[in-house]
């Protein structure tokens, strides 16, 4: 995948998310993730378990 849309803003926690992230404007791993998804991310936020989501919303000012 060539061109980043900037548009994009996915979450991802697995191996099966790598491109996806990369593809993205930002791309948010979860802190349950492994490393090479952790890596490929923009910005890391909490695990699933403690609303890694609602928290990533609320940093980046969606929420």
């Amino acid at each position: 995948m060539s061109k980043r849309k900037k548009s994009h803003l996915p979450f991802g926690d697995g191996e099966n998310d790598v491109d996806l992230l990369m593809y993205a404007g930002i791309g948010i791993a979860m802190g349950n993730g492994g490393e090479r998804i952790k890596q490929s991310a923009d910005y890391v936020t909490l695990p699933a378990s403690e609303d890694g989501v609602t928290h990533a919303l609320k940093q980046f000012k969606i929420l």
